[in-house]
């Protein structure tokens, strides 16, 4: 019998509904949305950063359901190999965390005790694009400034960057430094959002025309520079 000539197989109305309800369960779950700023948001433009805080409509999700998911995967993979070292004692295991007074919340993967020192780490899942670019440039901004923001939040030493390749599982570890200044920028920036929050407006905006990096790949850069909207 040679199954691949047999047409029991295919895309049909019972599977295409199945695929529906599938995609219904990924955008409801990606549309409860809330209202604070996230450290992996921070390095943003204020503009935006404001948009995705008040839940604003725009045209993609910038992580499906099954991603987060995937991730959540991932992260516990990871803490179960620090946990086999004897050296490693792994304090907290995927921590929410929050700020009240900078109106920032979040999710740290894990809080390590490492040679009697206390650190915040984080992991990221990365292409291998990214993962090339990150080798030779080092860590990303935005996960510098949030691996900064966790630290800062957990009282931790320190920050570790764990950067995994999804197609080939090669990794790379960072030693992110607590810097003064920049902790402080970042609770400055979070004070500055939050008073844009409760007065109902939204900051100028941060470029002066459509072509910046981060205008490009932004979610609201058709509404952003929609003429006539007020800045």
């Amino acid at each position: 019998m040679n199954i691949d000539k047999l047409d029991f197989v295919k895309v049909d109305n019972v599977s295409s509904f199945l695929d529906s309800l599938i995609q219904d369960v990924s955008k409801k779950n990606k549309e409860n949305l809330v209202s604070t700023f996230s450290p992996f948001d921070l390095a943003m433009c204020p503009r935006r950063l404001i948009y995705l805080s008040n839940g604003k409509k725009h045209d993609f999700y910038r992580n499906t359901y099954f991603e987060d998911n995937n991730r959540q995967f991932l992260c516990r993979k990871w803490i179960s190999y620090l946990e086999k070292s004897s050296k490693i004692k792994v304090l907290k295991k995927e921590e929410s965390i929050a700020d009240a007074n900078c109106n920032l919340a979040g999710k740290l993967d894990a809080v390590i005790n490492m040679g009697g020192h206390i650190f915040s780490v984080k992991f990221k899942f990365v292409n291998s694009l990214d993962f090339s670019k990150v080798t030779k440039d080092k860590p990303f901004k935005r996960d510098i400034i949030e691996s900064m923001t966790y630290s800062w939040l957990a009282e931790t030493e320190g920050g570790l960057l764990i950067y995994e390749n999804n197609d080939t599982q090669d990794y790379l570890v960072f030693h992110v430094k607590n810097y003064k200044p920049i902790i402080q920028s970042i609770k400055e920036k979070c004070v500055d959002l939050y008073g844009y929050k409760v007065k109902g407006v939204i900051p100028v905006r941060a470029y002066k025309n459509k072509i910046s990096k981060e205008c490009k790949q932004c979610e609201f850069k058709v509404s952003c520079w929609k003429e006539g909207e007020k800045t």
